[in-house]
Order: C-alpha cells, then structure tokens, then sequence
C-alpha cells in the first residue's frame, strides 16, 4: 500500500484514505504511467486485492478470540492498546495461570532457596531462560 500511495503522490493524487475506497481506486488506475511504472501499479493493486480477504478473515478471527478473554478486552481500554497488542501481550505476559516453564523455574527457584526473593541470575536448561528477578510479583504469588 505504501508503494501505491507513494504512486498517487508522485502523480499529484493525494487522497490519504481515501484512496483505497472504489473512487480512489478508480483515480489509481486512471493515472498515465510510463509503461514500466503502470505495470508496476497493476502488479501492486493485484496484490492488495489477494491480501485483503486474508487480511479481514485475520481480523475476524482476531476479533473473536479478543472476545472470549475478558483480560484483553481490559488491557484494550488503555490508550493506544488495540485489539492485536492487547492480545499479544495477554499470549506472552500471560495471567495468573503460568506457562510450563515458568512453573518449572518456580519449582526448581522454589527447592533451592524457599524465600526465592534472593535469587537472582538464576537459569534453566533449555528455552526456558527466566531470571527470578523477571518475575517478583509473581513470586509471591505462588509461594503461598
């Protein structure tokens, strides 16, 4: 998209966001290009027009799993945190419910040290790379 528009500006068409609505379009294709250039815009409009139903079949199904979990709905009223961040954020960070190996790292912080607030640098064998101070709070949490 960012090629097509830089095409429009080049061309003297600025429509911002409305260049993608079917008038825009239709002033697109309507430009007089060198031939090298023309095919170029041809080449770039088909390729939008073949990523754009993946692209809202992505949305939707994003939309959907955003509405089944209440912790990313709750993440999204933040400004400047959408649909997608939130999401992610939830995925990676996660809630109270740990992942496989962070439960491992508490066990094994947990069997060294039973305070585990001390230890720090500590390391898993594996993927599995976490530092106890990565997670303090959660420490606590689990601990009880």
């Amino acid at each position: 998209m960012n090629q097509l528009h830089v095409v429009a500006l080049n061309e003297g068409l600025r429509r911002k966001k409305a260049l993608w609505r079917p008038a825009g379009r239709n002033e697109l294709g309507s430009l007089k290009l060198a031939p090298w250039a023309s095919r170029r815009r041809q080449d770039l409009l088909d390729l939008l027009d073949q990523l754009t139903p993946k692209i809202q079949d992505l949305t939707r199904h994003l939309e959907q799993e955003v509405g089944r979990r209440p912790v990313t709905r709750r993440l999204m009223t933040h400004p400047g945190v959408g649909r997608l961040t939130a999401l992610a954020y939830e995925l990676v960070i996660g809630t109270r419910q740990f992942s496989a190996c962070k439960r491992i790292f508490l066990h094994r912080t947990r069997e060294s040290d039973p305070k585990a607030h001390a230890v720090s640098g500590s390391k898993l064998s594996g993927a599995c790379l976490l530092k106890a101070d990565a997670w303090p709070g959660r420490l606590n949490h689990l601990s009880a």
